[in-house]
């Protein structure tokens, strides 16, 4: 079966200009204000909770991916409670090594690829 949105990407050809991976274990959250750029996400193991703003919450699980033509602000937080860490997008794209949140040692709760 022809997937039609598959089609249109490939025929826009888009590229990856910055790449970073992302995990996170325990409590934690981010906040990203609006960002204005395409991104996109791709989620490798685990899961979390992402709330675009005017949006739904979903739930992101392993072989998820999310694109994102004109990113706005976004929260994106594992499954406890907590009140996110806000991260400025421009500052976030200097990062060049894989960003842990929350608890910084152990196996990570989720393990993802982001960019854009």
């Amino acid at each position: 079966m022809v997937d039609p949105l598959s089609e249109v990407i490939a025929l826009l050809r888009p590229r990856a200009v910055f790449t970073k991976g992302i995990s996170g274990a325990g409590r934690w959250g981010v906040r990203y204000a609006d960002f204005g750029h395409p991104s996109f996400a791709v989620v490798i193991e685990g899961a979390c909770l992402l709330a675009v703003d005017g949006q739904p919450p979903l739930t992101l699980e392993a072989g998820d991916f999310v694109l994102l033509p004109k990113t706005p602000g976004f929260t994106m937080t594992g499954f406890e409670p907590v009140v996110p860490t806000l991260i400025d997008p421009n500052l976030a794209m200097a990062a060049t090594e894989e960003v842990r949140h929350g608890q910084q040692d152990g196996p990570p709760d989720l393990r993802m690829l982001g960019g854009y």
